[in-house]
């Protein structure tokens, strides 16, 4: 981790020109990054209670389950802090914590698929020539969307063949498989997957919107083909989180990834700190707002 700070310290302190235009970040614009990162906090929020209510079958108002939520993005600034958060409070609400964790690497695992398959729609539209080593890019989108959703088909075989041959105790067993049928697509019905894909779509649109305003707030001239294409490959980073919320990784992956479309390696480090610091200070005022709500209508009652 050291070396990464170091690493991200040299390749900042060569770039002047970025470094001046952190410092002349339009206020308006930052206000305008802030709100879509309360918006896309607020839906993703409601996304996780929707699969939540129709996986586990989780009974809990939706103010309660707001101001869980909020407070926890809120800890998030402590990694791990938030999710272990959140996972106690639901606990006490009869949520173990091995369904739990196993919702949200589903969650993690069918949005990561709609990202890779809107997005290969996507660059078949915006940048359809568009190659990466001779291969267009909505090919290689588009068949890894298909890898990622067909992924637990095959890995789901595999687990219960060890553990039936492995694991002597069957309530174990009988869990396991429950845990392993939430990844079976065709146990959800389509009201659910149809909710699932609407809320992904405004995510990612609002997503898109933080990314442009970020990237051309720190160099104002780059075009919107280029900042998509950056955005492709950030989404992309996003989904997969190796450390706590990524810490370091996706910030030097940034870096390459703007790199790689022929802008600063600067620029993709800087994105990637103001993004950090945008969805922090969102955190904080939802969370604000959220409690304050809370405090004023229960003095009401």
């Amino acid at each position: 981790i050291l070396s990464c700070f170091v690493f991200i310290y040299l390749n900042l302190k060569e770039n002047q020109n970025l470094i001046n235009n952190i410092f002349n970040f339009e206020i308006i614009k930052i206000l305008k990054i802030i709100l879509f990162c309360t918006i896309s906090i607020a839906i993703y929020s409601k996304l996780i209670l929707m699969t939540l209510r129709h996986i586990c079958s989780l009974k809990i108002l939706n103010r309660k389950w707001s101001l869980i939520y909020f407070n926890s993005q809120f800890l998030n600034s402590i990694p791990f802090l938030g999710i272990l958060y959140r996972a106690k409070q639901l606990k006490n609400l009869n949520l173990s914590y091995d369904k739990f964790f196993a919702v949200y690497l589903m969650i993690t695992w069918l949005y990561l698929f709609l990202t890779l398959l809107i997005i290969s729609f996507e660059i078949l539209i915006l940048i359809p020539n568009y190659k990466f080593m001779n291969i267009n890019l909505y090919y290689l989108s588009l068949i890894g969307g298909i890898f990622v959703i067909t992924l637990p088909l095959f890995s789901i075989k595999i687990i219960k063949f060890i553990f039936k041959k492995y694991l002597i105790n069957k309530n174990y067993l009988s869990k396991i498989k429950s845990l392993l049928l939430i990844f079976d697509l065709t146990k959800h019905d389509t009201k659910f997957l149809r909710n699932f894909i609407i809320f992904f779509i405004i995510l990612h649109i609002f997503e898109f919107l933080i990314f442009f305003e970020l990237m051309t707030g720190l160099k104002l001239e780059i075009n919107f083909y280029k900042s998509y294409l950056i955005f492709v490959g950030m989404s992309l980073i996003d989904t997969i989180n190796i450390l706590p919320q990524n810490i370091l990784i996706s910030d030097i992956g940034y870096g390459f990834i703007t790199k790689y479309a022929e802008e600063d390696f600067q620029l993709g480090v800087m994105t990637k700190l103001y993004l950090r610091f945008t969805i922090f200070i969102s955190s904080i005022f939802i969370a604000i707002i959220y409690n304050s709500y809370i405090n004023i209508s229960s003095k009401k009652f």
